[in-house]
């Protein structure tokens, strides 16, 4: 089983630890064929047979759902399982259809793993689509679809939290226009507004071919090297912002994504060779260098001609809690999903204060146990540990070049100074940590046969 890390729960032995979880009746609609084989489900580019099994009929917008009612700011429990044929990157979402606005959207899922999604009904949402299946882009062949549920949640494990734990989004939604490639904003439009040609672009106006989130998207055609079209936006420097869209190449060169500032636009990231033939997601995780960054898309071959769309754009700041010790870089890996520290001067890498954890609704209670749970690996060095600043001082085994869970469980000594950090690190070294989750026990003992005190870390 594995546990989605995502907008409200982070805990991958839930069911192992808590036993205080109850759950509601069964929401989601029988597909069984005593019911009239799926009659209240809705399906787009795809087939699904009375035996549960899916059999794409397009790579891009193959959709498989249907729509609930839910109370706002009540707790809910999805789970699916999907068991892969000759399809390879099925996903599933929650959508809220009240706000027009996704919960959970393209959750990845594993091949023949249950996937767990807890979320809250948002304010004012009287309903929500849950996708049985969801492919945006790149599925195709055969799956099957089992444990489809919906359940609320009528006695949470006592911890459920209030932001994205990894990491945190900390500010509202940057790109607001009303344009094509609004779509996960709420304010699509069959427009550019916002947005500005670089050079003189043969074509650049918005298109349907959006993807299924929407109906349009930005469609621009070039015929000299690096036109394109870009945006300047408001920030903040030394801000940690997360860019998302979806891109794909319509013909021509391939294109790319700049990020910087007027004068040199690819002085904060840049990415070439963008040439995926269906829309694909990129996120970029970057920090602003002063209060203007232009986001840029343009041609990035050298046959001066380039056909690309882009769609489903949003920029949001980040907020991370961790603080490097000295003068040691932090930074959020996208390939890695995690945090990545880099030694420079110090060997304690980086460490994050329990009462600022996402999973925490106020400061630690003195004497308390809690189960902190988290993977860690480093690329060099050998004698690289996690530790945890408790009542003890708690530390891993050596971290490797392989990810490793572990679950640790720790009794609070302070209510706002009990940390997790790195130690260890030297010069070259640089450490990675995921999934990171601190929840309280609740009465349970260090010692409690069913925490298993002699097995605190488990790969």
């Amino acid at each position: 089983m594995s546990i989605h890390p995502g907008r409200w729960v982070n805990s991958r032995r839930g069911a192992e630890l808590f036993d205080q979880e109850a759950l509601g009746s069964e929401l989601i609609p029988s597909v069984s064929i005593d019911d009239l084989a799926h009659a209240n489900w809705t399906t787009s580019n795809l087939t699904v047979d009375d035996a549960n099994t899916v059999t794409f009929l397009a790579t891009s917008g193959s959709v498989y759902h249907t729509s609930i009612a839910v109370t706002e700011g009540t707790v809910y429990k999805h789970t699916v399982t999907h068991t892969f044929g000759t399809a390879t990157t099925p996903k599933t979402a929650i959508y809220d259809l009240t706000n027009a606005a996704f919960i959970e959207v393209d959750v990845l899922t594993n091949d023949g793993t249950e996937t767990i999604i807890y979320f809250v009904a948002p304010p004012g949402c009287s309903g929500v689509r849950i996708y049985g299946v969801r492919a945006s882009g790149a599925a195709a062949g055969t799956m099957d679809i089992d444990g489809l549920s919906l359940k609320e949640v009528t006695a949470p494990d006592k911890s459920i939290p209030e932001n994205d734990p990894w990491p945190a989004l900390a500010g509202s939604e940057m790109h607001t226009d009303a344009n094509a490639a609004s779509d996960p904003n709420g304010n699509e439009a069959d427009a550019t507004t916002g947005w500005s040609v670089v050079g003189t672009p043969s074509t650049f106006a918005s298109a349907t071919e959006g993807t299924e989130t929407g109906s349009y998207s930005i469609h621009c055609v070039v015929d000299a090297n690096g036109e394109g079209f870009n945006k300047e936006f408001t920030t903040v420097a030394n801000q940690l912002y997360r860019l998302k869209f979806d891109s794909k190449r319509g013909g021509g060169d391939a294109h790319r994504i700049d990020i910087g500032v007027s004068g040199d636009f690819t002085s904060i990231y840049t990415q070439t060779g963008i040439a995926n033939a269906s829309f694909a997601e990129t996120v970029v995780y970057f920090t602003a260098s002063g209060t203007s960054t232009f986001i840029q898309f343009r041609e990035a071959g050298g046959n001066d001609d380039a056909d690309f769309y882009v769609d489903n754009l949003s920029l949001r700041p980040v907020q991370i809690s961790w603080t490097p010790y000295g003068t040691n870089t932090i930074e959020i890996d996208e390939t890695e999903d995690s945090l990545k520290v880099t030694y420079v001067d110090s060997a304690s890498g980086a460490h994050l204060e329990f009462s600022n954890a996402e999973d925490l609704s106020s400061n630690l209670t003195v004497g308390e146990t809690y189960l902190v749970t988290f993977d860690a690996k480093t690329d060099t060095g050998d004698t690289v540990q996690v530790v945890i600043e408790e009542e003890d001082n708690l530390s891993t085994d050596d971290l490797t070049d392989s990810w490793v869970a572990y679950e640790i469980v720790m009794r609070a000594a302070a209510t706002t100074t009990d940390r997790i950090r790195f130690s260890n690190m030297a010069a070259g070294e640089v450490a990675y940590i995921r999934n990171l989750s601190i929840k309280p026990l609740y009465g349970k003992t260090r010692y409690d046969s069913k925490v298993r005190w002699d097995r605190l870390f488990t790969s």
